[in-house]
């Protein structure tokens, strides 16, 4: 867990963050009624986890997550099961006064790590559609229930509304956590992005099953696949210094005495990482579809100057596409 303020707070983004949020919502719930009615293996009703409930509606007289998600559900005529996790005893008080009787949903005054020893969630549960939703105000998305949810409800889709330039703050400083985009690329989902916004770089991250809508697109999110999503989800991992030095490393003065010994230096390493992570872990060759598990220099560096690869030089591909590459047998 990081550290940092639980309190609900709002800013200048909350009204652009609701309005990102809720415009998702409207079209997974309108994929999600389509896929009811098409097939019988579908069944409602919708399962929304929001993991940080917050008041109900903020000092500015604003709908929070929980009214948007209850107001699109009932103009869609969706069925749902809705289960709202508020730590803050306060600010619980106020989503309960808001919430509590207006719709039916299971206000819970509790952290959401409870949900890990919830027997509701500890059986596989499999075609349960739904969305669990994370928006902190201390930057830590509760990534440990985040991928338990993954694991026991995989049809359940995760959106994640974060300000990734105070997450790498509180890494740096925490000493021991590892990147946001690291973290996420362990849940098995297909990572949509969209564009970081704000001194915070404020983004809503959305993992799905149903990333091939193109849809998505017209909503603003790319996936981090594609050219543009990939540069967004470098920004929301690593900082403008270190993307700066992925692109263009400089080590004055210093020399590898062989190809071998670059290969094997914690240099090239770290640029083959983020180069790999960029990619998203698969082939880019020819559409391909396979795990990369290795990559191909487009050109190579004069390492032998000291000077590193340029993260724009290398393509991640599977082994059977780089031996296609360099015409070997695989």
């Amino acid at each position: 867990m990081l550290q940092d303020s639980a309190q609900y707070k709002t800013s200048d983004e909350t009204p652009q963050k609701q309005a990102s949020f809720a415009a998702l919502l409207y079209l997974q719930l309108s994929i999600v009624k389509k896929i009811w009615l098409k097939n019988k293996w579908a069944n409602p009703p919708f399962m929304y986890i929001d993991l940080h409930g917050g008041p109900g509606i903020d000092e500015n007289g604003d709908n929070g997550s929980p009214l948007v998600f209850y107001h699109i559900a009932r103009h869609l005529s969706i069925p749902y099961d809705a289960i709202i996790y508020e730590a803050d005893k306060k600010t619980h008080k106020s989503l309960e006064k808001h919430c509590g009787d207006l719709m039916v949903m299971d206000v819970r005054h509790a952290d959401n790590n409870i949900l890990l020893q919830d027997p509701e969630f500890s059986v596989i549960e499999k075609w349960k559609f739904g969305l669990v939703y994370s928006d902190p105000s201390n930057a830590d998305p509760s990534l440990d229930v985040l991928r338990h949810l993954s694991i026991v409800r995989p049809t359940m889709d995760i959106a994640i509304n974060i300000a990734p330039a105070t997450y790498k703050r509180i890494m740096k400083s925490h000493g021991t956590l590892d990147r946001l985009t690291v973290e996420l690329e362990k849940i098995k989902k297909e990572w949509l992005v969209r564009e970081p916004h704000g001194k915070h770089q404020w983004s809503l991250l959305f993992g799905t099953g149903f990333s091939d809508f193109p849809a998505w697109s017209a909503k603003g999110f790319e996936s981090i696949r594609s050219e543009l999503g990939r540069s967004w989800w470098l920004k929301i991992g690593y900082t403008k210094k270190e993307i700066k030095e992925m692109r263009q490393p400089k080590l004055p003065g210093f020399r590898w005495l062989t190809y071998k010994e670059y290969l094997a230096s914690p240099v090239f390493r770290s640029i083959r990482a983020i180069a790999m992570e960029g990619a998203n872990h698969h082939c880019q060759y020819n559409d391909c579809g396979r795990g990369a598990t290795e990559v191909h220099h487009l050109k190579y560096s004069d390492w032998f100057k000291g000077q590193p690869d340029n993260i724009n030089n290398l393509l991640p591909v599977c082994h059977q596409c780089h031996c296609k590459i360099h015409g070997k047998d695989s």
